[in-house]
This record gives C-alpha cells, structure tokens and sequence, in this order.
C-alpha cells in the first residue's frame, strides 16, 4: 500500500493540505482488501499487508519470494490513468528489477488494462491504432476508417511473436497482457474533445465491449465463494490460480505480512508519520469530522442517513448490482449485507426500471445505482456490469419474443462450445447488435441508461490520458487565462456547509459526513464554489478527492473542470442552485436531513427558501436568518446566490449577486457590479425585467460588442441569462434528446423546442443553443420527414442560443432564405414593463421586422418561430482554389448580370443570376493572394449555374525531418506575377521565426494538406513549444498568419457528399471561436454591399490591398465573403435587395497598441466607395459610427427603429452605456419628443436625430 504519499500528498502548494487519501475511501479500501485477502486464502493463495512506499515494498518482497525458494518472478499490475501513475509504475518496476538483480533472479513485468468499458485497443479512433494500423486508417477526421474489428487484428500482427505466444497459452486473452497497453499521450490525440461527440463515435462505429474474466480457480479446480460467472455471460475459460509457496507464507507469516488488516482508519495515518497526522488534522478541521468517531471497517456500521450503506468488496458489488438492476429477485439478503437489500418479491420492479426519472435526484439509496465506489476501488468492473446489464436485457427480450429466446439458447450452447477470447467477442457484439445495444437510450429504455453513464465514464478516463497534466491547469483544458481567487475562510465555510444555501449546504454537510453525495448536487456544489466564490476550482477537486469514498482521479478531475466552465465542452452553463434544489430533492428530504435547522418548516418545501418564509413560519420552527438568508444563525451567505432578507429587486427569484461576464474572446467585461439574472420560468423573468432599471439579456457569449451584453455599470444594472430557464436547462441535462421518445403525441409542455410538421416551423426558446436545436431537428424522424428536419440556412456559430443568434443580425449565406432573422415566422417578446407580446409578419410587420433583429434594444425575445425544411440526402459541397483576380471575376460577372436584369425588369434573369451565388462562400487569403470559394448543391433545390471552369490545386506542405525541411519549402511557391521563386512569394515577407506545425494541429488541422499556392511555405520547425498557438506575434508576418488561418479552416471547407443536410453545414463550434480568440485580442468588422456594386467593389478593394498601397499588409485572418438575399431595410441598405457580407478582422491595433492604418483604409473604402453599411453586432461599428449604425447616413432605418421603440415603451431600458443607442430628436434645432416626430407615414421630414 502506498501509505506516506497517499496518505499525506497534497497536489499542489495552494492546496487545501488535505490526505489525498481520505478516510473515507481508505475505509473502504480496508474492507476491500479484507475481502480479497479471504478470497485469495479460499484459493490457497493470501494478500499481504504492510504500509511504507511500494519501491520499498516491492524489494521486501523479492527478498521473501528468493528465500523461500523462488527461482524466477513476475509482477503484475493493472496500469492506472491520472497524476502520477506512469511515474510510479517504472519507479516500482525498476526497483523491482533491482531488487531481483540483487537476488540473481530472473523477472518480468506484466501491465493490464480494467479500468474503462471499452478497451482502448478497440475504440474507434485513428490515433488509438497500432502504428501501420493508423497509418492504414487515415487522419483524425476519419478515425473510424477500418473498424474496430480491424483495428485488434492488426494489432495481434504488430505483435512480437513472443507475445503472440504467451496470447495463445492463455485462454485469459481479454485483458491487456504480454506487456500491457499502450497509453502514451499522444495515441490518445484523436480522442474526440466533447463527451457527446465522443459517446456518437461509439455509438457509430458500434464499438465492442469485451467480455469480462472468469473468477480464478484454485490448483484443486474449487472457485472463491464470492467470485461471479456473472451468469454464464463470460466466455474465457477461468485461469487456474497456484497455491501460494509453502515457505514463501511462513516467511510472510514471520515477517508480520499475514497479520490481520487494520480496521481503524486512525491508526493507519497515525502509521504513516508526521505529515499524514497533519493532513488528517487538516481535513478534520475542513470536513468537521473526527477521524476516531469513524465507524471500523468492517462493521457495517453507516449513518443513518447514508445513500451508500454498503461493504466493500467483490460479493458486496454483485449483490449491489443484480439488486438494482433486478437479477435478484427471490434471493435472501447475504448475512454480511446488513439487511440494505432485503428480499425483493418477483412481480417488485428492480430500481433501475425508474433510473432514467431517478439518477438525477438528490437523496435515497435506489435513486441511482450507486455502483461508483465499487467501480473506483476494482471489486466491480465495467465489463462486469456491462455483461450483467446484458443478461437482464437479454432475459427480458426472451420473455417477449419466443423466437429471441431459442437464439439467446443456441448462443449459450455456442458459448460453451467456444472458449477462445476471439470468438467471445464475436458473440458478445452479435449479442450487443440483436439487444440494440449502439442505440442512445430513449423514454421508456432502462438499462441503455445505465450503459450511457459507463460509456460517460469512459470518455473522462481517456480524456485525461490524452491531456494529461494539462488537466490541472487553473485554466482548465479551455486555455483561457482565469483569475481564481484562494479565500480560504470562504472555502472553509463552503466545506462545512454553512454557505446560507440550503441545497448547498445539504449536500456538503453528507460529503463530511458519509464520503458520498449525489451527481446533481456534486455539480451544483462545483458551481457554487468556481462561479458564485470564485474560487479555485482545483481546491474543490482535491477536496473531493479527499472526501469521496468512490473517488476517481479522472472522473473527479474532468468533472470538476466541465462544472467551472474551464473543460472540453464546449458549452458554460451555470445552475440555479435554489430551483435545482427544488427539483431534484422536490419533498426536501435532502435538506431536512442534513441541514436539521431547516427540519421544521412547513410546509416542507420551505426548506429550500427559508428566505421566503413568513416570520411566524420561522418562528414557529425555530429558524433564525442569518444576515442574507444564512441557514445558520448570525452568519452571512457567504456569497450564496439565493438572495434573503432584502429590500428591492435583489430579494426577487432568479436575482443573483454580481459576477464576472465575458465574451468568448475574454476581451470584454462587464464590471463586478453588475448584477445577473437566473430566471427559472417565464414569469420570473417578467419580474425581473419590470424591477431594474438597465436589462440586457445574453446568451452563450459570441458578442463582439462590450455594450451589446453589458447593460450597464452600476448595480441598477441587470444581465438576463437565458440558458438558465429551467425548462432549457432540463433539455440541456437530458442529453441526448431525442425527439421520437415521444412517437408523435407531442413534447411534453415543458420541452422547449416544438416541431409544427404540417406548418414546416419550430417554436424554441430563445436559450435553447443551435446544436441543440439542429440535433432535435435531425432526430425528429418518426412524422413526415423520415431524415429529420433542418434549419434551411444555419448560422455560423453552431454553439450559439437561437435568441443571440437572431437578435444579432447573424447569418450564414443564401440567396434563397437569407438570414436566421429572415427565417422567422414569429417571435415573443417581453417589453421594459414585463408584458408579453407575440410578434407576427402579418400581426405587425413593423414591429416585428425591429424587434427580430434589435439586438435586445427592444425587449427581451423569449421565443423564436423558424420556418423549417426536410432534411435531404446527397448534399453535394465544392471548393475551388481560386486566384483573386478570377474570383473578383465571377462575382463580377453574377453581380453585372444581376443588376442589367433589374434594370430591364427580366424576373427570370434576376433569379437566374442570384442562384449563381446561393449559399455561395468566400474565404480570401489577403497577404497569400488566393480564395476558396464554396458551393452547394442540394439534391431537391433550384439548380445553380456552371462557375467558371477554375482548376482546384492540391499543395502538400513540405516534409520535415529531425526539424529540418526534406526540400526547398518555396520551391512551388507562386510569385503574384506567375514566375515561381524560391525565396517567398513577391511582396510578402517571410515568416520571422519558425513555428510549429503542431501548432496547426492544435486547431484540428493537418498541416501537410494545408490548402493554398503558398501552403507549402505555411509549416516551419519548431523552436520552442506555445500552448495553443505560435509564438509569432500578430504584429509579425502578415503572409505567415493568413497562412495558419486557411490551414486551420481548411478541413471546414472539404468537398464531397453528405448523407444530410445538418453534416453539410459549415460551422464554427464554441471551442473553436474560443480557441481562436486566445490568439490574440481582434476587433471584428462586417460590411454590407449591395450586389450590383460587389464586382466592382471588389476590384477597388484588390487595388488598394495590392496595389502601391500594399493595403493587405494590415490582414492576418481570411476575409469570409457571403451572400445574402434580399433583406429587411433594418438589416440591408439597399431596401431588401440582395447584399455581399465582407467579414475581416483586425488583429494588429489590438496587438501592437497604434493603429492599424492599411486595415482602416480598406474599411473605408468599403463604406465611401462600395456604399457598405457596418454591422452593427460587430466591434467596427462602435468605432466608426457616432450612434446606431450612423445614424445621420441611413437616418430613415434608424428612426423607424427609434419609433418602434417609442412604441413599445422601450425606452432605455435596453440601451445600455452607449450613447449610440440613446434616441432623441430634435425640431428646428431644439430638443423635441421622440414620440411627437413619430408619424404614421414614418419619422416626421421636419424631425431631426
């Protein structure tokens, strides 16, 4: 056992200072050990305990093993993921062949694999191959190439012959043997990022599952009590396990090692010495627990209140899985079990028939399967239960179909025929495949759920292999740089519970004292800490790692990181932690029972909002509030979000204290007063937009505008988070959604998406993300659209709220559908005086044209009408690698066409002309001189005209050996005047210094298919290693960045067909902006031409960039060039004609301090020449235009705005600081009422803004 280390280690030197290994879990790994030991001694073998450090121990015992006649040695060992593990597995295994050196004894060393459900050998990930296998497989974006079948023949190819061997003398082949797996970090680099899209890729490539081993037999064919055959459901016939030598157990005996094992979990730190003491004493003083006062091990003794009244050990496991998932019916409790499970009647329903309503809630001891500890401490493995899970599910389709059972009993005289690992396999997928098992679980599934959660808890053990240390980091695996506060009066209060939040307190008042609390209320508590605290989100990991009796290294860690928003997904919700509560312990139970203050209000649900209670209700039950809602007496709330006894609008529901808010490049924020909202329902948020005087509400953070998510300075300031109303909040936590768990009887009410088939529209609630709107939308097979339905044009952000979406102008490019706000068909809204209104094209067209893209300026939109369409098969995707001049050329020629049409009134040459550019899309390389232009076409949509015949070239970049390049890496570049150089392309400076082609990888790219004429000039050595990007600073080589930007952004852009219209989408995921944006600080632009003038427009541009200018100079990122049809008025300056959106960003001002003067000449050229017009949800507005949009160019927009405002009673409510969205008016010079210049034939000719 490591004692010492584990005992006292503490991870870092702001920790806690807590044993890494805490009471509790050391309890149970007592109790574990106690029940190995007898069931290795009823095989004639034995365990032998003693504390001290394992390179110690291991050296104590090679010298029993030589002097009781030993002759040759092995160790074995399971290998472990997480902080440390590799290290100390060589560190035991060197000292393990030293000692046998000494000895003169031969030795080997044998790792194996158990802890996840699928083996890593078998997932379907190409870098997870052997190394023919993956070069075979091809790159991470088709991982799944060859299969995992393939995938482990291969690997038994690659294999040394003598492993090949060693595989067939052993009929135990499922585990990792002949030396182990391989878990090098960088195998793991595919590993998808995001759980969902992880849990997909199983899903799809129907990833195996390997049975589980047989319990060992003893020399005399005789089996331990207390092993499983798990029912039959195994396949590898069972090893026989030698008797333990003679002499080597008089020597153990002897030596003290067969000594019985301690059952006080004092006196094993007391053991350990000074520094575990100290710790111990820390962790006493944190949990308010005292060691001594812990039941032994081994007692059964539990709090009454314990959801894990549970032993430790291999029968303890079985007896707790089969009761929960119902294989136990008719048997007796086992004696040792200490009635937790009695005996359950046959027609009793087992609890994993209410798991999917139950796993989430808060208290009780069948809730959820409570499987975890058994699972973290090796006396359950995942195979196990998976297989156990099978044998239910395999019995319950057998009682249903007849014809199922005679298969499932020709299968089980087919196992028994076959004991050769191989062939298990094959008849345990053949088994998945007839159950269904690669299906995401639906309403009504039972034991898919159960699954779904291993699978879960699979992706955070091989998240943290592949990232390694970088999962401790402050800032998480979302690299953005993060200010943690170490308030350690703070975090005290918070572990022992006395934060003034009930649910909170509850939760952590159970970790103290039982080493265990629920999945919602570990997430909640996780919030608490990192977003309402601030604090540093690893002093709440290591404080569990340190409480938890089910503690695992990675689960603990990749769970910790998600809930403090510094994880792999890409979304950042925060909880309502009062609703929460009220939700998931809906009687209270929880609360009551650990926070016994609390216990006496009535009625019950009081105990969640003791705030609310009326003074006589608080009298009666004794209660006496704190100083803001504290639930223990004169203490303050400690930072608690659940509001108190207050005057004003913070005493409202969903009014939280003031926090930190962010866009998503981090480049803005809002100051600390200003104050948030969390809203659970709709009524609430009513109440809260009619009590603040500033309200703005937001989304998941894609503004490029400060003043666009912050509504103002001061604390009469109010930000709305719309993530957080319950009922998006709910379909969040259920993931997956699938909309056919519903069969066409509709979605519940509180479902926040529904689907109008015969309408072609979805209603969704302005919170709801488009992923998950999209995703739902694509599940919806089960009505008129057997593929599903789709969003007809999506816009960028895939990860951005519907409602932030559309309130901002976003879109992506189309001819014939437009924008996301074009694609309305109605939308709700909540006005400064918290009314609701629903808003119609046919109800009111002027209204409803400002508000569907007011930017929140108007009200607060709480729900979105789209028009929707089938998703379609054969979704054909182009790309063309073009020159400037002759992408300058077709758009001229389209947009020429387009406007002689117009003017000769030719209807069918308009159109014909706009379907040239539909869903058309530009990305223009500036400093590198060329465009990728991207088409579509859709196997049911109008056909669009032949581009101009343009050949695509194919550029590799060059092949670097030992850091250097294997030929001239400019051999191919292409000079602007067509010669070819090898010293860089004319006019554009080399790169400054070497950069990593990793660094490309970072992105999700492969540098060696970069796109580009200059591609090739795109990868260069590396000097020194950044985290996430070169160490070039944006203020360096333009031609270098544009070329790290289009090779990021080429696999985006790769041609071929689809099967639907949802994986056609071009899309940028909140992970990806957010990575983008830790670059460096930029400032986002987006100019509006009308169509007829683009080509012209365009060739103007190219002369100012290219020109003696040498304008491009001032880029860094490509310009993306979209093309819109025609829009509203509020949104288009050409009245509703068709427009070209030019988007381009300016990295240097930012970067270098002064301004970016060639990026500016070019803005201006666009707006004085091109007649642009600045969006106004982009950064370039507020620093060219003096109010919405500059106000005095299209003064008509802006006042009809202003009117509808006035309308609407808006005010400036919704205004925020800018003075660009105060509205005023003047008449002959002198102030005059907005409203008096408000007409119904539009703003009054005599009124001025």
């Amino acid at each position: 056992m490591q004692g010492q280390a584990a005992l006292a280690r503490c991870s870092c030197s702001s920790s806690p200072g807590v044993p890494t290994l805490g009471p509790y879990r050391l309890r149970l790994l007592l109790e574990a050990a106690a029940t190995l030991r007898g069931d290795l001694r009823r095989l004639g073998s034995d365990l032998l305990w003693s504390q001290g450090t394992p390179e110690a121990l291991v050296g104590r015992l090679v010298a029993l093993a030589v002097g009781a006649g030993a002759t040759r040695l092995a160790l074995h060992h399971y290998s472990q993921p997480g902080r440390g593990s590799a290290d100390l597995e060589r560190t035991v295994a060197a000292a393990f062949a030293a000692a046998a050196a000494r000895q003169g004894v031969p030795t080997s060393v044998q790792r194996y694999w158990g802890s996840t459900l699928h083996h890593p050998d078998d997932l379907p990930f190409a870098a997870l191959l052997p190394q023919r296998a993956a070069a075979s497989a091809g790159s991470c974006a088709d991982g799944s190439s060859g299969g995992a079948a393939n995938a482990r023949s291969q690997q038994q190819e690659l294999q040394h012959p003598q492993q090949q061997q060693q595989q067939q003398q052993q009929p135990a082949a499922g585990s990792a043997s002949g030396g182990g797996v391989d878990l090098q970090q960088d195998r793991f680099a595919c590993l998808p990022s995001v759980m969902s899209d992880f849990r997909r890729e199983l899903l799809q490539a129907r990833t195996p599952v390997r049975p589980p081993l047989s319990p060992p037999l003893a020399a005399d064919g005789s089996s331990s009590s207390s092993g499983s055959s798990c029912g039959g459901s195994t396949v590898a016939s069972a090893p026989v396990l030698p008797p333990l030598p003679a002499g080597l157990a008089a020597e153990a005996a002897a030596a003290g090692l067969a000594a019985p094992l301690p059952t006080q979990v004092a006196a094993v730190y007391a053991a350990a010495g000074p520094a575990a003491a100290a710790a111990l004493a820390r962790w006493e003083e944190l949990s308010g627990q005292r060691c001594a006062d812990l039941a032994p091990a081994g007692s059964g003794a539990h709090d009454p209140r314990s959801a894990v009244p549970f032993g430790m050990g291999e029968a303890a496991g079985l007896r707790r899985l089969r009761h929960f998932v119902g294989l136990d019916a008719g048997e007796e409790a086992a004696v040792d079990d200490h009635s937790v499970h009695g005996k359950r009647a046959a027609d009793q329903p087992p609890p994993l028939a209410g798991y999917q309503d139950s796993r989430m809630l808060a208290f009780g001891v069948d809730t959820s399967a409570k499987l975890s500890a058994f699972l973290s401490m090796g006396c359950l493995s995942p195979r196990t239960v998976y297989a156990e899970v099978l044998r239910l599910a395999a019995a319950d389709a057998a009682a249903e179909q007849p014809q199922a059972a005679a298969q499932q009993q020709q299968g089980e005289q087919q196992r028994q025929r076959h004991q050769q690992q191989q062939q298990g396999e094959q008849q345990a997928e053949q088994q998945a495949e007839q159950l269904g098992v690669w299906r995401d679980p639906q309403r009504g599934d039972t034991w898919r759920w159960l699954l779904m959660h291993l699978t879960i808890r699979d992706y955070f053990i091989f998240l943290a292999l592949k990232e390694g240390e970088a999962l401790e980091r402050a800032e998480g695996l979302a690299g953005r740089p993060v200010t943690w506060q170490h308030d350690a009066a703070r975090f005290k209060r918070w572990t022992l519970g006395q934060t003034g939040l009930p649910f909170v307190d509850a939760c952590m008042r159970e970790l103290a004292a039982t080493g265990y609390t629920s999945n919602r209320g570990r997430q909640n508590v996780a919030d608490f800490l990192t977003k309402a605290l601030g604090l540093d989100w690893r002093w709440g990991a290591q404080w569990y790692e340190s409480l938890l009796g089910d503690h695992d290294l990675a689960v603990n860690l990749g769970n910790w990181a998600y809930n403090s928003g510094v994880g792999s997904d890409p979304r950042d919700r925060t909880f309502r932690t009062v609703s929460q509560g009220q939700r998931y312990d809906p009687e209270a139970a929880l609360v009551r029972a650990w926070v016994p203050e609390l216990a006496a209000l009535q009625p019950a649900e009081l105990s969640h909002t003791p705030w609310e209670a009326s003074p006589e209700a608080l009298a009666a039950a004794g209660v006496v509030l704190g100083e803001a809602g504290s639930t223990s007496p004169g203490s303050s709330s400690g930072g608690g979000g659940g509001g108190g006894v207050q005057t004003g609008p913070g005493s409202h529901a969903g009014c939280g204290l003031p926090f930190k808010l962010a866009n998503f490049q981090g480049l803005y924020e809002c100051t600390d007063s200003v104050r948030v909202g969390r809203p659970a329902s709709l009524s609430e948020l009513r109440t809260l937009v009619s009590l603040y005087p500033r309200v703005k509400a937001v989304g998941t953070g894609h503004s490029y505008v400060r003043d666009l998510f912050c509504t103002g300075n001061g604390s009469d300031a109010l930000d709305i988070v719309m993530t957080e109303l319950q009922p998006v909040l709910d379909l969040s936590a259920a993931v997956p959604v699938d909309p056919q768990q519903w069969q066409g009887r509709g979605a519940p009410p509180d479902v926040p998406i529904r689907v109008d088939e015969e309408a072609e529209t979805v209603m969704v609630a302005t919170g709801v993300t488009q992923r998950t709107l999209l995703d739902y939308l694509a599940g919806y097979t089960h009505g008129l659209s057997p593929r599903g339905w789709t969003l007809p044009v999506p816009a960028g952000f895939i990860d951005q709220t519907m409602g932030g979406a559309v309130a901002t102008g976003t879109h992506g490019s189309s001819m014939q559908w437009g924008s996301l706000s074009s694609q309305l068909a109605g939308l709700q809204l909540v006005l400064a005086n918290g009314t609701l209104l629903e808003l119609t094209p046919q109800s009111n067209p002027h209204l409803f044209r400002a508000a569907a893209v007011s930017v929140g300026r108007l009200g607060v939109l709480t729900q979105l009408t789209f028009r929707i369409v089938r998703q379609q098969q054969g979704v054909q995707r182009t790309l063309q690698n073009l020159t400037v001049d002759a992408f300058i050329q077709q758009i001229k020629a389209t947009a020429d066409g387009y406007a002689e049409a117009q003017a000769a009134r030719d209807e069918e040459g308009v159109q014909r002309a706009l379907r040239q550019l539909d869903e058309a899309q530009g990305f223009w390389a500036v400093p590198a001189s060329y465009v990728l232009r991207v088409d579509f076409q859709r196997p049911d949509g109008p056909a669009t005209a032949a581009c101009s015949p343009s050949p695509t070239r194919v550029h590799r970049a060059a092949i670097w050996q030992d850091g250097e390049p294997a030929a001239d890496v400019h051999a191919n570049v292409t000079r602007r005047d067509g010669s070819a150089g090898s010293e860089q392309a004319a006019g554009v400076p080399a790169p400054e210094a070497p950069v990593a082609a990793a660094a490309v990888d970072r992105l999700g790219v492969l540098a060696a298919e970069a796109p580009g004429p200059a591609a090739e000039a795109a990868v260069f050595p590396q000097t020194d290693e950044p985290a996430i990007a070169p160490n070039l600073p944006m203020t360096s080589s333009a031609a270098f960045w544009s070329q790290f930007f289009m090779a990021a952004l080429a696999p985006k852009l790769t041609p071929g067909t689809f099967n639907s219209s949802r994986e056609s989408f071009l899309t940028l995921t909140e992970a990806e902006t957010k990575l983008i944006g830790t670059l460096a600080p930029y400032r986002q632009h987006e100019v509006v031409i009308p169509l007829e003038r683009a080509g012209t427009c365009l060739q103007q541009v190219a002369a100012e960039l290219y020109g003696p200018n040498q304008a491009w100079e001032g880029m860094r990122t490509p310009w993306v060039i979209r093309f819109v049809r025609g829009e509203d008025p509020y949104l288009s300056p050409t009245a509703g004609g068709p427009v070209m959106w030019i988007n381009l960003d300016d990295y240097v001002s930012l970067s270098s301090g002064t301004p970016n003067a060639p990026f500016e000449r070019v803005v201006e050229l666009l707006r004085a020449q091109c007649g642009g017009r600045l969006h106004w949800g982009k950064e370039g507005w507020t620093n060219h235009a003096r109010c919405f949009d500059g106000a005095s160019e299209y003064a008509a927009t802006w006042c009809s705005f202003g009117c509808a405002a006035q309308e609407l009673g808006a005010g400036n409510k919704f205004a925020s600081e800018f003075a660009g969205w105060r509205f005023a008016a003047t008449r002959d010079g002198q102030p005059a009422g907005f409203a008096s210049c408000c007409t119904p034939a539009g703003f009054s000719q005599d009124c001025r803004t």
